[in-house]
């Protein structure tokens, strides 16, 4: 082999481990891990009296009192609404029970859902259907709301070691005029979708700008991630965008923009409008420094 063919192939050897940990960084970034749905007891606190047993005048009661009732029957649905949740998060997807034992041993990535159901119930403002008819020939009158109530606690833990790795309470409601059923049927849709936005922001979906775009004197116009369908990127979707720096060891993070997709070009590619910080975002290219895009809440 001449010097030359010797420096070529040299040149090429450093262009691949050079550029190997980018690929492996964008791997680690985005990483999508498996998640078992666990046991979700429901222990619901104890339920005070309602107004009718306190009050002696029962027409009173039913206009001036709220009715609290728990609903047990809706447990099933409750546990199927926390999983829906977990299957909208773009970096999480739900296996069940048998895939879960046989990825439990091998998967460090392996996570697992359990917790308690604190609160399933319905709240009664204002008098029943039936309470309407007793009272249609009195003078008294009342506006009827009925809001159902969901509390749960999730434990978010690594399968694999068995630590907690998040804890956190959900709390929703859903409010209907006359239906208990519609009332608790949109508070299930609420709690699905607080769990995948607080799940997507816990996890989020993370991009490297590739290659520079239009520039426009001392302003950063557009960029290109590496983001694209493979992740559900869409147009118009927001980044935040970091400049990141080693300190004592330690990463920091400063938001030095944002940018606005304006078109996905591909699996693993997208074109952006910088809306904010143009400039700061010219100038740490210009730098070399380190940038990672991160997806808005």
């Amino acid at each position: 082999m001449t010097q030359k063919q010797l420096q070529t192939f040299f040149m090429f050897t450093l262009f691949l481990l050079v550029g190997m940990p980018m690929l492996h960084a964008q791997a680690e970034r985005n990483t999508i891990y498996n998640i078992g749905i666990g046991s979700f007891s429901y222990t619901p606190k104890d339920e005070k009296p309602d107004a009718g047993k306190v009050i002696g005048n029962i027409a009173s009661a039913i206009v001036r009192g709220k009715k609290s009732r728990q609903l047990p029957d809706y447990a099933n649905d409750v546990k199927a609404a926390i999983a829906k949740g977990f299957g909208n998060v773009k970096r999480l997807q739900v296996i069940d029970g048998k895939t879960f034992q046989e990825e439990k041993l091998k998967d460090q990535h392996l996570l697992y859902a359990e917790g308690n159901i604190a609160n399933i119930s319905a709240i009664t403002d204002g008098p029943s259907l039936k309470d309407r008819k007793i009272l249609k020939n009195t003078a008294i009158n009342g506006y009827t709301s009925i809001e159902g109530h969901i509390s749960v606690v999730i434990n978010l833990k690594n399968a694999y070691t068995g630590a907690v790795e998040d804890s956190r309470t959900f709390t929703v409601s859903g409010t209907d005029q006359a239906s208990e059923e519609k009332a608790m049927s949109r508070a299930l849709v609420n709690l699905g979708s607080v769990i995948a936005d607080y799940y997507n922001a816990q996890f989020p979906i993370s991009a490297s700008i590739v290659e520079r775009g239009e520039v426009k004197k001392e302003k950063q116009k557009t960029v290109y991630i590496d983001l694209g369908t493979d992740y559900g990127v869409y147009e118009d979707q927001q980044f935040n965008i970091y400049s990141v720096k080693t300190i004592a060891g330690k990463e920091a993070r400063m938001e030095i923009g944002r940018l606005k997709v304006e078109e996905v070009l591909g699996e693993e590619l997208s074109l952006c409008k910088v809306t904010k910080g143009e400039k700061e975002v010219k100038a740490a290219l210009d730098e070399g420094g380190t940038l990672i895009v991160i997806v808005r809440d």
